[in-house]
């Protein structure tokens, strides 16, 4: 038997390199992972509603139906009537307020709404719809003025009763009304003066002494600070207020 070849002699294999290139996948190239960035929320920019023109044509409609309700009255009775000409005018708005949940937006109503409502709460304590407004302020020097209207719708009223000449034992009523506002009246010092003051919201101030809350009913009997010659002459005093203040006081 022959001996087998020798198999030829083969160069000797390099040694080998560490690899220093990118990393290798076999089925793509390598994309070294990207640490994920926190998500950043912007904040939502709220859209502002269109303005409504519910609020403006429903208080235009309101005076429309008030001015209505006058112009009838008027030619009707003479007269005119707080409650039924307020009661219109609210149906009106409340009306408006009603379309506007539906259709727009109605805050300008409902600030409309209460200004009326309280409107209405001064005229129907004091009886009548408020003409008079502004500051008023009243000097009476003779009894024969104790008649006279003494009235502010909205505003300020002072009836300066100090330098009223009063019969010795003699007995005079004056009465002084006011819707929204402040009423103040001021007493001579030499007389008797009995009070029945009244208000459907706010404060009253007889003497240095203060009521307050809704409803206030305050009578009180004031003797004189100062004795004249014969008996005292006494002031019946009958003030009324809505929605606002009375001071009662002596004059200074």
């Amino acid at each position: 038997p022959t001996a087998p070849k020798a198999a030829p002699p083969t160069a000797p294999r390099p040694a080998q390199q560490p690899y220093t290139g990118e990393p290798f996948a076999p089925r793509g190239p390598y994309a070294p992972k990207v640490p994920e960035r926190p998500e950043v929320r912007l904040p939502k920019i709220k859209q502002k509603r269109p303005k409504s023109f519910i609020g403006g044509l429903t208080i235009c409609l309101a005076f429309i139906v008030g001015g209505i309700m006058v112009a009838v009255q008027q030619s009707g009775t003479g007269s005119i009537s707080l409650p039924v000409v307020g009661g219109a005018v609210l149906v009106t708005i409340g009306a408006g307020l009603l379309v506007a949940t539906w259709f727009g937006r109605g805050a300008a109503l409902v600030a409309a709404g209460t200004i009326v409502s309280l409107v209405l709460v001064a005229g129907s304590s004091v009886s009548g719809l408020p003409k008079k407004v502004g500051s008023y302020n009243w000097h009476p020097i003779d009894i024969s003025q104790s008649s006279r209207s003494y009235t502010v719708g909205i505003g300020e009223g002072r009836l300066d009763l100090s330098d009223v000449k009063l019969v010795p034992g003699g007995r005079t009523r004056f009465d002084a009304t006011i819707s929204v506002g402040q009423l103040t009246v001021v007493l001579p010092p030499t007389a008797r003066v009995e009070v029945f003051a009244y208000t459907r919201l706010g404060d009253i101030k007889i003497d240095h002494r203060v009521d307050n809350g809704a409803d206030v009913t305050v009578n009180r009997v004031l003797d004189p600070e100062v004795r004249g010659d014969g008996d005292a002459s006494t002031i019946e005093l009958h003030v009324k207020a809505g929605i606002g203040d009375v001071e009662v006081r002596r004059a200074a």
